[in-house]
């Protein structure tokens, strides 16, 4: 898989030509941001995945052969599934580095296996499916990988559609994330989902960027200027619209 470091684990997976596959299964590892081929490598851990994601775009592992092994990741479903751990927690969203390196996966497997561009919600569904959905046939971790990051499966599925998940720009942990959404809303007006998939293309824009990445603990502070930086902003634009209407007096 281009784009992911090749790490062959020795067990804890069979071998099995995949003749299809139904999709893709998202898991949460539940932790930090470590990779799993140590654990996966361990047979206590009778356990593995195709493919691991971390918070950054240069982080991600694959450690079977997608055309060959079966992992050992959602029990009754191991069979008719391919599947990607992710680095993090059920509360905290996937970070853009991560959706990028999943959609990549994806859209790979569309290439391959036809896996198609739509949600899957129960087994036997092709798509893009989340380990709970299995239920105790999946070994019961119904909430694997957490509401968020379900949510956040239509937007991985877009990225994987539309090639998008060569960026690098966004290898932002999953605190910096909610940090810059916090900047955006301050700067650019709540309401906004994913501040930098249509960040404005300006100097603001950028300092925000940076800032959220290389200032994590001067939130309070940046956003004081993201407030001011707003005010000087709408101030200008009232007058721009002033001096607009008496230009068509």
């Amino acid at each position: 898989m281009p784009g992911f470091a090749w790490r062959p684990i020795p067990g804890n997976h069979h071998r099995e030509h995949f003749d299809y596959s139904l999709g893709l299964i998202l898991h949460v590892a539940t932790g930090g941001n470590n990779s799993l081929h140590g654990w996966f490598s361990n047979p206590a851990a009778e356990a593995s995945s195709h493919w691991w994601v971390g918070w950054n775009h240069d982080q991600a592992e694959q450690y079977l052969d997608p055309e060959w092994d079966v992992s050992w990741a959602q029990a009754g479903g191991n069979d008719t599934y391919h599947s990607v751990e992710t680095a993090g927690n059920p509360d905290q969203p996937l970070t853009e580095a991560q959706c990028a390196n999943i959609a990549r996966i994806y859209a790979w497997g569309h290439a391959r296996f036809g896996w198609p561009f739509r949600l899957a919600e129960h087994p036997g569904e092709p798509g893009f499916g989340w380990h709970g959905m299995g239920g105790a046939d999946w070994g019961g971790h119904f909430d694997c990988p957490g509401e968020l990051r379900k949510s956040q499966r239509p937007h991985i599925l877009d990225l994987a559609q539309a090639g998008s998940f060569d960026s690098e720009e966004n290898d932002l942990t999953p605190e910096q994330d909610q940090m810059l959404r916090n900047l955006c809303n301050v700067v650019f007006g709540s309401g906004i989902d994913r501040p930098y998939d249509n960040l404005p293309p300006t100097d603001v824009g950028n300092a925000a960027r940076w800032a959220a990445k290389h200032h994590f603990d001067e939130l309070s502070a940046i956003q004081e200027v993201g407030a001011s930086v707003k005010s000087i902003t709408d101030r200008l634009e009232r007058i721009e619209s002033r001096l607009d209407a008496k230009g068509q007096a």
